[in-house]
């Protein structure tokens, strides 16, 4: 039987996405909670999801001072309440339910003219920075991230 192997030095996974950050604002923050708005989601229940990741993990990262990776560790559930998400602007809020020295747990949702579209429990959990995720590279890279989504600059 002949082997077919592939040697795969490239996988490129286009969305059509112009950029990574799905967050366009975060208007409050607090040790407890966080808010903000994501403008653009065009339809897409996935990216509903992934902005509501985003918004957490910065959240775990403004908790920790931008000095530990933090990433998105379980769904516990996500609740959609429309088929699509509007094309317009999507209000975002989180509350931080309970977090140990390195998981946090929270309720997000997503609004649209103040009715809920999506909610969900999110857990995250953070790490040291280390080999894989370098300390000088995302912890300045988190922290301007941050910076523009507090004062409306954020690049595409």
């Amino acid at each position: 039987m002949e082997s077919h192997k592939r040697n795969i030095s490239e996988f490129n996974i286009n969305t059509g996405m112009k950029g990574f950050v799905l967050i366009d604002r975060v208007k409050e923050i607090s040790q407890e909670t966080i808010f903000g708005n994501s403008i653009g989601l065009n339809g897409f229940l996935f990216k509903g999801i992934e902005v509501l990741a985003q918004f957490g993990a910065l959240h775990v990262r403004y908790l920790c001072d931008f000095k530990s990776h933090a990433f998105l560790l379980k769904v516990e559930n996500c609740n959609f309440f429309v088929q699509s998400l509007s094309e317009g602007k999507i209000d975002l809020e989180g509350q931080l339910v309970s977090k140990s020295q390195s998981a946090f747990s929270y309720d997000l949702s997503a609004k649209s003219d103040g009715s809920i579209v999506m909610s969900g429990k999110f857990l995250f959990a953070v790490t040291n920075y280390d080999s894989r995720f370098k300390s000088e590279l995302l912890e300045q890279h988190y922290k301007q991230v941050y910076s523009c989504l507090r004062n409306d600059t954020k690049d595409d």
